[in-house]
């Protein structure tokens, strides 16, 4: 609902109607860092509402999605560069479709050629995943030691650190 609602525009629309409702030197003065605000609330009222349905038919869900399962956890291993990707490459298809006009078709085609190439990546990287999971645990289990070592250690008396000074002096 909210990818629909930001292919058509609606965060711009939004706040176009708040421009012209409320006072522009209220708008600077109050609401300088949220001046979409209405677009805000539109998205944390959408989410909050799936979250709520999802909760609300959760046990149903088993029964409809015992078919598709396997599929949802292969989908699942790709999350991992559809999160760390997604944000590049839509960067990237902006720019090479920055002479196309701005409307849902560009959107569109941003959306689906970031998930697409992702997903196409992540099949080199999932992989991976699993030695890079490995060497992060190793080298956080050496830096969480070396902390505690630190940590754990005498802490040094003010006073003979007082007698030391002097006595340099």
């Amino acid at each position: 609902m909210i990818v629909a609602l930001k292919a058509l525009h609606a965060e711009f629309c939004l706040l176009d109607i708040t421009q012209r409702v409320i006072d522009p030197l209220i708008l600077e003065i109050y609401f300088r860092f949220a001046k979409a605000f209405l677009w805000q609330n539109l998205g944390g009222v959408l989410v909050t509402a799936h979250l709520a349905g999802a909760m609300a038919i959760a046990d149903d869900l088993d029964l409809l999605l015992a078919p598709v399962a396997r599929f949802i956890r292969i989908a699942a291993g790709y999350t991992l560069s559809i999160y760390l990707l997604h944000f590049p490459i839509e960067l990237m298809i902006a720019a090479i479709l920055h002479s196309q006009p701005d409307g849902p078709i560009k959107t569109a085609a941003m959306i689906t050629g970031a998930l697409a190439l992702a997903v196409s990546i992540g099949v080199f990287i999932e992989p991976q995943r699993h030695w890079l999971k490995s060497f992060l645990w190793l080298w956080f289990e050496r830096l969480s030691k070396s902390m505690a070592r630190r940590w754990d250690a005498p802490a040094p008396d003010p006073a003979s650190a007082a007698r030391d000074n002097s006595a340099a002096e």
